[in-house]
C-alpha cells in the first residue's frame, strides 16, 4: 500500500509514521513544523494550495491518504476566523478532491468539538452542533469530505500524548506543570473520552485497511472528567493529585466557548477493529513506557 499523510509532522502524524508498516511505501506533508526523522519521504505541502495538492496526488498516487493537517489552536482559530476556515474547509475540500480523482481512499481526522457538549455519550448519528469556529471549521471539512468523496472514513477523536516537538499541546503542558511542582485546575464537571495517540494511530489505520465507508468515533472506552484524567496522570507518573484543584466548569478562564462533555461512544469502531482502544489508565501506563523507553521520535 502507498500511503500520504498530511500534516505528518504533527502530534498525530508522527505517531501514525510509528506503526505503518515498513512494507508500505509512505509519505508525509508538513508546512512550517520541520519533520522529524522517520521511514516516511517527507514533502513540503500547502493544503490551502488547491493546484499544489492535486499536482502532488496525481504525482504520488497514493492508495491511502491521512488527511490529519489541520489548525487545531482553539483560541488562534476564534480570533483568526477566516484561516481557520483556509485550513479546515477550504483546504480538506482541496485534499478530498484530489483524493478523489485519483481514487484514494480518504480519511479524514475530526474533532469531538464537533458537538455541543449538552449530551455526551455521543454515537456517530448524533447531531453535531459545534460551539466555537474549530468545531465549525471541522464540522464543514466533514460535510466536504462526504460531498467531494466516495471512499472516505471521517474519525472523530480526542487524544493525549507527550512530544518535545509539540510542548504546548496539553498533555505535555500538564505533565510539565505536575513534574515542576506546580498546581493545575480541572474541572470536575467536563467530560471527554481521550485516547493514547499510539493507539489511535493503530486504529486509524486499520479502519483505513478494512473499514467501511461512513464516520467513526475513537475514543476511550471510558468516560473521565477533566479533573479525574489529571488525577490519573499524576499517579501514572508517580506525581502529586494534591498539586491538582477541581474548579467547576463554569468558572474556569476562557474567553472562547468550549463544550462540556464530548465523550464518544465508540462501540461501531469496537466492533469492527482488532486493535485495542484502551482505558484511561491503561493509555497512561502506554505513554509512560514510550517516553521512557524513547520509542519513536515523538515519544508519544
Amino acid at each position: 500500500m502507498k500511503l500520504l499523510v498530511t500534516g505528518g509532522s504533527g502530534l498525530l502524524g508522527t505517531n501514525l509514521l510509528t506503526v505503518v508498516n515498513k512494507d508500505h511505501q509512505t509519505y508525509a506533508s508538513y508546512l512550517r513544523q520541520p519533520p522529524p526523522q522517520s521511514a516516511a519521504a517527507w514533502i513540503e505541502l500547502d493544503i490551502r494550495d488547491s493546484r499544489a495538492v492535486r499536482l502532488l496526488l496525481r504525482k504520488l498516487s497514493p492508495d491511502l491518504v491521512v488527511h490529519a493537517a489541520a489548525l487545531a489552536d482553539i483560541d488562534y482559530c476564534e480570533k483568526h476566523p477566516a484561516a481557520a476556515e483556509a485550513v479546515n474547509h477550504l483546504g480538506t475540500c482541496n485534499v478530498a478532491a484530489a483524493a478523489a480523482e485519483i481514487g484514494a481512499k480518504l480519511i479524514y481526522i475530526s474533532t469531538d468539538y464537533v458537538f455541543d457538549g449538552l449530551a455526551g455519550d455521543y454515537r456517530e448519528d448524533a447531531t453535531p452542533v459545534p460551539v466555537n469556529v474549530y468545531g465549525a471549521t471541522k464540522l464543514n471539512g466533514e460535510a466536504a469530505v462526504q460531498r467531494l468523496s466516495s471512499n472516505w472514513n471521517i474519525v472523530r477523536t480526542t487524544f493525549f500524548g507527550w512530544s518535545e516537538a509539540h510542548p504546548h499541546s496539553y498533555f505535555p503542558r500538564l505533565l510539565a506543570r505536575l513534574r515542576n511542582g506546580e498546581s493545575v485546575v480541572a474541572a470536575p464537571d467536563a467530560y471527554f473520552s481521550p485516547l493514547p495517540v499510539r493507539a489511535l494511530s493503530r486504529a486509524i489505520l486499520e479502519l483505513g485497511k478494512a473499514g467501511p465507508t461512513g464516520i467513526y468515533h475513537l475514543g476511550s472506552p471510558e468516560r473521565c472528567s477533566r479533573y479525574e484524567f489529571a488525577v490519573k496522570t499524576a499517579a501514572a507518573f508517580d506525581l502529586s493529585p494534591g498539586l491538582i484543584r477541581p474548579v467547576p466548569f463554569a468558572a474556569l478562564p476562557g474567553a472562547v466557548p468550549r463544550p462540556r462533555d464530548t465523550s464518544l461512544n465508540s462501540s461501531r469502531a469496537r466492533s469492527l477493529l482488532v486493535s485495542e482502544l484502551p482505558r484511561i489508565d491503561a493509555g497512561l501506563k502506554l505513554t509512560r513506557r514510550l517516553i521512557e523507553t524513547k520509542d519513536n521520535c515523538v515519544q508519544g
